[in-house]
């Protein structure tokens, strides 16, 4: 875009909760980085499956978000003006969980998949940002289903992040979601190097080896007292290297997800990568 076309779209750039706690030089540096997009109705963003190859801020328009499922299509949702969409999948490298295809002319900003990385590297605060954007969609998700059986979620994060911000992006989810959805939320940290995430938190961050749980029943609430660290918000934190798990607890892999499950609303899974056996 050229300068003018930039200057006219901070304003309500400036608006958009991903954006609008930035620093003044950070955000001039993703405006910056933003090219325009138009497409007629009935377009497909992208496609369900698709690598993720950029992420788009909508200025005009509305599109549906569709998800295919055991051979049927299901609308998941919309996205409309000052909406973001396809931000996650750049986050965890993982495909398009969906496809989004537009109700309407739609008219976007995007960024690049290599311009989102570059961003986040000169810009922590988006990442944080981030988190809390993450969150807030959670979080809506939550009170939608209000009146209805809670039924727990288990969310893994396999996020293309350096080590440092991979742990300062999943803690600050995990803590976001905790404050606002006020519900009982576990972040388990799947890691060689566990720890991290709880140190970011301002815990110990002492990882879990098997002596902690070996001969334990993983049926008992009273188990999680011991293992998991606690922040004050009542988030719980469990650092845990994959090795440890795939060994004399591996046959207890099964018991200890249901303990997990059980006894909290959310667990997140910070996870290097895909955990190797476990």
């Amino acid at each position: 875009m050229t300068p003018e076309e930039i200057a006219s779209f901070k304003p309500f750039l400036g608006r958009i909760p991903l954006f609008k706690d930035l620093s003044t030089a950070d955000f001039d540096k993703v405006a910056e980085m933003l090219k325009p997009l138009s497409l007629p109705k009935g377009a497909v963003l992208f496609q369900q499956g698709d690598a993720a190859d950029a992420f788009y801020v909508i200025t005009s328009g509305q599109l549906q978000l569709r998800a295919e499922r055991g051979g049927r299509t299901h609308v998941i949702g919309f996205r409309s003006r000052s909406d973001t969409v396809g931000e996650t999948a750049l986050l965890s490298g993982e495909p398009r969980a969906f496809s989004a295809v537009l109700d309407t002319t739609c008219e976007f900003l995007v960024l690049s998949k290599a311009d989102f990385s570059a961003a986040l590297a000169e810009s922590p605060a988006l990442l944080l940002q981030l988190s809390r954007s993450l969150s807030a969609r959670l979080s809506q998700e939550a009170r939608l289903g209000r009146g209805k059986r809670p039924q727990p979620r288990l969310l893994a994060l396999v996020c293309a992040l350096g080590d440092d911000d991979r742990a300062a992006f999943a803690a600050s989810l995990a803590l976001s979601l905790a404050e606002q959805t006020r519900k009982r939320v576990i972040l388990v940290e799947l890691d060689p190097k566990a720890g991290a995430c709880a140190k970011a938190l301002g815990l110990p961050g002492r990882p879990l080896d098997e002596e902690d749980l070996l001969g334990r029943d993983l049926r008992d609430p009273r188990v999680l007292t011991d293992v998991l660290e606690r922040h004050p918000s009542g988030l719980g934190v469990l650092s845990v290297a994959p090795a440890t798990l795939s060994g004399r607890l591996y046959k207890g892999l099964f018991l200890l997800y249901n303990l997990l499950r059980d006894n909290s609303d959310y667990v997140l899974i910070a996870a290097r990568g895909a955990g190797g056996e476990v």
